[in-house]
C-alpha cells in the first residue's frame, strides 16, 4: 500500500513538473518576444531623437552662413530700386532734370 501510495505521488509530481515546464517553457518564449519587442521600441526612440536633433544641428550649423548670402543677394538686387527712389525724390526735391543727369554721371 506505502509502495503504491508512494508510486502515485511520484507520478503525480513528475506530471506536474512536466507541466510546470511546459508553463516555464511558454513564459520563456514570451519573455524573450518582449524582449526583441522592447530592444526595437529603444532602437526606434532613438531613430526618432536623431530624425529631430540631426537636421537642428545641421541648421544652427549651416543657415546663418546662407542667410548672411541671401541677404547681401537681396540687398544688391534692391540697390537699383533704391537709387530709383533717390532720383525720383532729388527730382521732387529740386523738380529739376539737369540735378537728375548730375545725380548720375561720374
Amino acid at each position: 500500500m506505502r509502495l503504491q501510495n508512494t508510486m502515485e505521488k511520484q507520478s503525480e509530481t513528475r506530471e506536474l513538473l512536466e507541466e510546470n515546464l511546459k508553463y516555464t517553457k511558454e513564459i520563456l518564449r514570451i519573455s524573450r518576444k518582449t524582449k526583441k519587442y522592447l530592444f526595437w521600441m529603444q532602437i526606434a526612440g532613438w531613430a526618432k531623437i536623431l530624425l529631430i536633433a540631426v537636421p537642428l544641428i545641421v541648421g544652427i550649423i549651416y543657415l546663418p552662413p546662407l542667410i548672411t548670402q541671401w541677404q547681401n543677394q537681396i540687398k544688391e538686387a534692391l540697390e537699383p530700386i533704391d537709387a530709383g527712389n533717390k532720383a525720383i525724390q532729388e527730382i521732387q526735391k529740386n523738380n529739376s532734370i539737369l540735378d537728375l543727369i548730375k545725380t548720375f554721371t561720374p
